[in-house]
């Protein structure tokens, strides 16, 4: 019989990885505090910074919305082996 090896924990560890990248988007990093603490007084330097924030906050919400459906996915993928796991192993009995 041939073994099929699942990598349910490497599919786990990229979820859970896939959530700390997301975190990050989700983080206060760009509000006002949040820009002057990360990137000191320069007026110059926040303006610049704050402009950007501005200009790709529609990449943000697409990246939001992408992260969220591979975290699905990947949570998909792990339900529906476990599932599978579960199934199959309560049709095997003892020595069969």
């Amino acid at each position: 019989m041939t073994d099929i090896s699942i990598p349910g924990d490497d599919i786990e560890s990229a979820r859970d990885n896939m959530r700390q990248v997301m975190d990050l988007f989700d983080s206060s990093a760009t509000s006002a505090a949040g820009l002057s603490a990360a990137l000191g007084g320069d007026r110059l330097v926040l303006g610049a910074a704050r402009d950007f924030d501005k200009r790709w906050s529609d990449g943000r919400t697409q990246l939001r919305n992408e992260g969220k459906s591979i975290i699905d996915a990947l949570t998909k993928v792990l339900d529906t082996f476990t599932d599978t796991d579960n199934q199959v192993g309560g049709q095997l009995t003892a020595g069969s």
